[in-house]
């Protein structure tokens, strides 16, 4: 299944908590690890854990997820809190609702192991 399809669920999801989008964030940061040593990002002040740092930051109905390192983070996620949904963005704090990845306990959970 394709990161960016309409994600339509048949019934409403669980709300989203911190601890949830956490995890997600975590799982993320995880499937990103091979792509990146592949395409050679191996320099010291280029290590994956260092450049792509995950941040959560909680808003009143969203949080937002970003991606990169500390003070020079871009936008890359957001996850409705209501229903637990995760969404691309069209920009920093504007979720496409077009671009669903699906439920933020559910996305990227193949990398769980």
């Amino acid at each position: 299944m394709s990161r960016h399809h309409e994600y339509r669920p048949a019934a409403p999801g669980a709300p989203a908590t911190l601890a949830d989008v956490e995890a997600f964030a975590a799982r993320w940061h995880e499937d990103q690890r091979e792509p990146w040593a592949r395409n050679g990002y191996n320099a010291p002040h280029m290590a994956h854990d260092l450049y792509n740092v995950k941040q959560v930051h909680e808003g009143p109905k969203w949080f937002r997820v970003d991606n990169g390192p500390p003070g020079n983070a871009s936008g890359f996620f957001m996850v409705r809190k209501a229903d637990g949904l995760a969404f691309c963005i069209k920009g920093y704090g504007v979720p496409d609702l077009r671009k669903c990845i699906g439920h933020v306990t559910e996305a990227f959970r193949e990398v769980a192991r």
